[in-house]
Protein backbone atom coordinates (compact mmCIF):
# COMPACT_ATOMS: atom_id res chain seq x y z
CA UNK A 1 0.00 0.00 0.00
CA UNK A 2 1.94 3.31 -1.17
CA UNK A 3 0.77 6.18 0.30
CA UNK A 4 2.13 10.33 0.10
CA UNK A 5 3.06 12.36 2.55
CA UNK A 6 3.48 16.20 2.33
CA UNK A 7 5.41 18.19 4.61
CA UNK A 8 6.49 22.01 4.30
CA UNK A 9 9.53 24.22 5.17
CA UNK A 10 8.47 27.69 5.56
CA UNK A 11 11.17 29.97 4.03
CA UNK A 12 8.92 33.17 3.77
CA UNK A 13 5.23 33.80 4.47
CA UNK A 14 4.51 33.50 1.53
CA UNK A 15 6.57 30.72 0.12
CA UNK A 16 7.44 27.17 1.32
CA UNK A 17 8.67 23.75 -0.04
CA UNK A 18 6.93 20.99 0.19
CA UNK A 19 8.41 17.44 0.27
CA UNK A 20 5.96 14.79 -1.56
CA UNK A 21 6.90 11.43 0.56
CA UNK A 22 6.32 8.25 -1.06
CA UNK A 23 6.61 4.97 1.17
CA UNK A 24 5.97 1.81 0.90
CA UNK A 25 3.70 1.29 3.99
CA UNK A 26 2.63 3.51 7.02
CA UNK A 27 5.76 4.36 9.51
CA UNK A 28 6.05 4.21 12.48
CA UNK A 29 6.86 7.12 14.93
CA UNK A 30 10.40 6.70 15.18
CA UNK A 31 10.41 6.36 11.54
CA UNK A 32 8.48 9.62 11.10
CA UNK A 33 10.53 11.32 13.80
CA UNK A 34 13.88 10.54 11.59
CA UNK A 35 12.40 11.22 8.59
CA UNK A 36 11.04 14.70 10.21
CA UNK A 37 14.59 15.25 11.34
CA UNK A 38 15.92 14.82 7.79
CA UNK A 39 13.88 16.46 5.98
CA UNK A 40 14.14 20.05 8.35
CA UNK A 41 17.87 20.30 8.12
CA UNK A 42 17.61 23.00 10.06
CA UNK A 43 17.53 24.85 13.83
CA UNK A 44 14.94 26.08 13.38
CA UNK A 45 12.08 23.56 13.89
CA UNK A 46 9.01 25.78 14.06
CA UNK A 47 8.99 26.25 10.45
CA UNK A 48 8.94 22.35 9.68
CA UNK A 49 5.15 21.11 9.69
CA UNK A 50 3.56 18.70 7.95
CA UNK A 51 0.64 21.18 7.53
CA UNK A 52 1.43 23.99 5.73
CA UNK A 53 2.22 27.92 6.72
CA UNK A 54 0.17 29.49 3.63
CA UNK A 55 -3.36 30.49 4.40
CA UNK A 56 -5.19 28.34 2.54
CA UNK A 57 -7.98 30.58 2.34
CA UNK A 58 -5.89 32.62 -0.71
CA UNK A 59 -4.61 31.38 -3.77
CA UNK A 60 -1.54 29.37 -3.50
CA UNK A 61 -0.04 28.25 -7.11
CA UNK A 62 2.41 24.53 -6.41
CA UNK A 63 5.11 23.73 -8.66
CA UNK A 64 6.97 20.56 -9.13
CA UNK A 65 8.85 18.17 -11.17
CA UNK A 66 7.01 16.27 -13.49
CA UNK A 67 5.64 13.33 -12.16
CA UNK A 68 6.63 10.40 -14.93
CA UNK A 69 10.53 10.63 -14.03
CA UNK A 70 12.41 10.65 -10.41
CA UNK A 71 14.82 13.17 -9.86
CA UNK A 72 18.35 13.59 -9.08
CA UNK A 73 17.00 15.09 -5.73
CA UNK A 74 14.62 12.26 -5.29
CA UNK A 75 17.34 9.52 -5.74
CA UNK A 76 19.78 11.17 -3.42
CA UNK A 77 17.18 11.37 -0.45
CA UNK A 78 16.00 7.82 -0.84
CA UNK A 79 19.36 7.04 -0.63
CA UNK A 80 20.06 9.25 2.38
CA UNK A 81 16.48 7.79 4.29
CA UNK A 82 17.74 3.85 3.31
CA UNK A 83 20.69 4.65 4.73
CA UNK A 84 19.05 5.85 7.66
CA UNK A 85 17.05 2.77 8.42
CA UNK A 86 14.14 4.27 6.69
CA UNK A 87 13.23 1.51 3.64
CA UNK A 88 10.00 2.53 3.05
CA UNK A 89 10.54 5.35 1.54
CA UNK A 90 10.55 4.89 -2.27
CA UNK A 91 10.73 8.61 -3.66
CA UNK A 92 10.88 12.34 -2.49
CA UNK A 93 10.63 15.01 -4.98
CA UNK A 94 10.61 18.75 -3.43
CA UNK A 95 8.08 21.10 -5.41
CA UNK A 96 7.57 25.26 -4.47
CA UNK A 97 4.53 26.58 -3.17
CA UNK A 98 3.58 30.28 -3.47
CA UNK A 99 0.85 32.25 -1.97
CA UNK A 100 -0.01 34.92 -4.64
CA UNK A 101 -2.80 37.86 -4.57
CA UNK A 102 -6.04 37.31 -6.32
CA UNK A 103 -4.82 39.84 -8.44
CA UNK A 104 -1.81 38.60 -10.04
CA UNK A 105 -2.13 37.15 -13.58
CA UNK A 106 -1.84 33.25 -12.54
CA UNK A 107 -0.54 32.14 -16.07
CA UNK A 108 1.85 34.66 -16.66
CA UNK A 109 2.93 34.04 -12.54
CA UNK A 110 3.44 30.24 -13.50
CA UNK A 111 5.42 30.53 -17.19
CA UNK A 112 8.10 33.22 -15.11
CA UNK A 113 8.32 30.28 -12.37
CA UNK A 114 9.01 27.24 -13.71
CA UNK A 115 10.49 25.15 -16.54
CA UNK A 116 8.71 23.94 -18.64
CA UNK A 117 10.64 20.78 -19.85
CA UNK A 118 11.15 19.09 -16.43
CA UNK A 119 8.23 20.77 -13.83
CA UNK A 120 4.56 21.21 -14.45
CA UNK A 121 2.14 22.63 -12.07
CA UNK A 122 0.09 20.48 -9.07
CA UNK A 123 -3.27 21.69 -9.57
CA UNK A 124 -3.49 19.86 -6.15
CA UNK A 125 -1.72 17.86 -3.63
CA UNK A 126 0.46 14.98 -4.49
CA UNK A 127 -1.52 11.19 -4.44
CA UNK A 128 0.61 9.67 -6.26
CA UNK A 129 3.74 9.63 -8.61
CA UNK A 130 2.46 6.90 -10.93
CA UNK A 131 1.27 8.66 -14.59
CA UNK A 132 -0.45 7.27 -17.05
CA UNK A 133 2.18 8.66 -19.67
CA UNK A 134 2.25 5.72 -22.20
CA UNK A 135 5.93 5.94 -24.41
CA UNK A 136 5.75 6.51 -28.11
CA UNK A 137 6.40 3.34 -30.02
CA UNK A 138 9.67 2.85 -31.31
CA UNK A 139 10.55 2.89 -35.25
CA UNK A 140 12.98 1.13 -37.26
CA UNK A 141 15.20 2.80 -39.34
CA UNK A 142 17.53 0.49 -41.46
CA UNK A 143 20.14 2.74 -42.15
CA UNK A 144 22.19 0.04 -43.43
CA UNK A 145 19.51 -0.29 -45.99
CA UNK A 146 18.59 2.81 -47.16
CA UNK A 147 21.15 5.15 -46.03
CA UNK A 148 21.53 8.40 -44.62
CA UNK A 149 18.85 9.91 -46.73
CA UNK A 150 16.07 8.07 -44.91
CA UNK A 151 17.03 9.02 -41.09
CA UNK A 152 16.60 12.64 -42.41
CA UNK A 153 13.46 11.56 -43.93
CA UNK A 154 12.23 10.57 -40.78
CA UNK A 155 13.78 13.26 -39.06
CA UNK A 156 11.65 15.38 -40.62
CA UNK A 157 7.88 13.32 -40.48
CA UNK A 158 8.65 12.73 -36.71
CA UNK A 159 9.86 16.04 -36.06
CA UNK A 160 13.10 15.12 -34.20
CA UNK A 161 14.62 18.11 -34.43
CA UNK A 162 18.00 16.89 -35.56
CA UNK A 163 20.21 19.16 -37.24
CA UNK A 164 22.74 17.75 -40.00
CA UNK A 165 25.63 17.29 -37.29
CA UNK A 166 23.06 14.91 -35.73
CA UNK A 167 22.18 13.50 -38.39
CA UNK A 168 25.70 12.49 -39.51
CA UNK A 169 26.46 11.96 -35.84
CA UNK A 170 23.60 9.15 -35.44
CA UNK A 171 23.92 7.65 -38.92
CA UNK A 172 27.50 6.94 -38.54
CA UNK A 173 27.44 5.77 -35.32
CA UNK A 174 24.54 3.04 -36.05
CA UNK A 175 26.70 2.24 -39.00
CA UNK A 176 30.04 1.31 -37.39
CA UNK A 177 28.10 -0.25 -34.50
CA UNK A 178 26.19 -2.75 -37.22
CA UNK A 179 29.62 -3.34 -38.92
CA UNK A 180 30.83 -4.14 -36.25
CA UNK A 181 28.48 -6.72 -34.96
CA UNK A 182 28.99 -8.22 -38.18
CA UNK A 183 32.42 -8.26 -38.34
CA UNK A 184 32.31 -10.26 -34.40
Amino acid sequence: MQEVKHFYRKIRTDFEYCFNVETSASLTIEELMILKWLLAETFEIENFSDKSFLNSDKDVIEIGPRLNFETAYSTNAVAICHACALKKVNRVECSRRYQVSKEIDRANFIIQKHDRMTECLYPEPVKSFTTRTMPEKFYTVLLTVSGIDELRKFNREKGLGMDEWDIEFYSNLLYESCVETLQT
